[in-house]
């Protein structure tokens, strides 16, 4: 690719999601926080006191600010005072102008061991859901009987009807894996019911803020490949619909040299886009390795389509493998409707779902605890996509010369 081509500069830009988590002191809220967002952010973020009873905490890279109510004792005898405190505060986002301002979800934990569902936290509860925000009860610490779990979450409903709370999703959640010894052997309950909050909260969020929110949590790896897709797509019909098509002058896409040159622009955005997303920041001197790497292959694709001004056959089947092996479904129709002459969107595709499938592999050894510094894993993952794209271009440089010697 050409070092000196046009840089399209991503405005791609993920918005900030305000999530308020409360509860009584004991109900599990920082891990619960650690488990979905990956990150102990009251200790590795920047913490900033907002009132007595609410603490903000940000972290430079991720895109979530959240709202804890430090130390919320409901039974003490300051309880209605923090109440009004805590709702005025609420309140007084929620009136604001810049909606990236307001608090955008609130989680309020109840830990199931407690069994108690009454008093003062009713109170609260109430009062924080007549503010409007979007609210779920999070039944924390869910590794007792499971018949009395039901139980309780049953009173719960049940409270909730009484009060007027209609419709208020309830999730249970382990946040971690919870060991315990009977007999002398470790037993391990695993975690779970991270994934349905966060799919619950994503419902509820208005869709400016999703983004955000798809990538800071660390729980669920589809809706981040589904937001990828959703780019990948996105710089697809940015290709085609440029400033030349509007006129009707020319269709960018098809012109066959001086497109495939200058689509390292489009391809470095994109990559740097993708890794937005899985929190998973590629230095920019590292995104332009990678894009060197892959230099002849566009120019060897320029080059054929001088000659027939279209996408090899053989290449076009391999990308077309690759879509598939990758493709969620969402777009099967949009790609059916690509011809062989639209260049750069195949090398687009090829490109973005590549990066993407190495991005998820880097994004899944993290999780694991496999993570390695900088330097190294960007040498992963310059070497695994250098194998991917060349494994593509390679079979199908083979494939195209059986084509034409038939």
């Amino acid at each position: 690719m050409a070092e000196n081509a046009e840089n399209t500069n991503s405005t791609y830009e993920l918005k900030t999601a305000n999530i308020m988590v409360a509860g009584k002191t004991g109900t599990g809220k920082s891990t619960l926080l650690n488990a979905v967002f990956g990150e102990e952010l009251a200790e590795t973020g920047t913490g900033r006191p907002v009132t007595d009873h609410i603490t903000e905490y940000e972290h430079e890279d991720i895109p979530i600010h959240i709202w804890d109510t430090v130390g919320l004792l409901l039974d003490s005898e300051k309880t209605n005072q923090s109440i009004s405190e805590i709702k005025n505060t609420i309140a007084s986002k929620s009136d604001s102008k810049n909606s990236l301002d307001q608090i955008h979800a609130i989680w309020y934990c109840i830990n199931t061991g407690s069994n108690r569902y009454e008093g003062a936290e009713l109170n609260f509860i109430k009062e924080l859901y007549s503010i409007g925000v979007p609210f779920t009860i999070v039944m924390t610490q869910c590794y007792g009987k499971k018949e009395k779990i039901s139980k309780f979450e049953e009173i719960i409903k049940k409270t909730n009807a009484e009060m007027g709370l209609d419709n208020v999703p309830i999730i249970r959640v382990i946040a971690q894996d919870y060991e315990f010894e009977i007999n002398d052997d470790i037993v391990t309950i695993p975690a779970f019911g991270l994934d349905v909050l966060v799919d619950s909260t994503m419902e509820q969020l208005p869709s400016y803020i999703q983004s955000g929110f798809i990538a800071a949590q660390r729980v669920n790896e589809s809706l981040k490949h589904s937001e990828c897709e959703k780019l990948i797509w996105d710089y697809i019909v940015k290709i085609q619909d440029n400033y030349w098509s509007k006129f009707k002058i020319i269709n960018w896409d098809n012109v066959p040299l001086i497109n495939c040159l200058t689509a390292d622009g489009h391809v470095r955005d994109l990559f740097e886009d993708i890794s937005k997303i899985y929190n998973s920041a590629v230095p920019e001197e590292s995104l332009n390795t990678i894009l060197q790497n892959l230099g002849h292959i566009s120019s060897e694709i320029a080059l054929q389509a001088l000659i027939k001004f279209k996408v090899p056959e053989a290449f076009n089947d391999k990308i077309k493998e690759k879509y598939s092996a990758n493709a969620n479904g969402e777009f099967d129709d949009d790609y059916s409707k690509l011809s062989t002459n639209m260049r750069v969107s195949r090398l687009i595709i090829l490109y973005g779902y590549t990066f993407l499938e190495a991005i998820e592999e880097l994004w899944e050894a993290i999780q694991r605890g496999e993570e390695k510094d900088l330097e190294q894993r960007v040498k992963d993952l310059v070497q695994s996509i250098r194998e991917k794209v060349y494994k593509v271009y390679n079979s199908s440089r083979t494939d195209q010369i059986r084509l034409e010697t038939r």
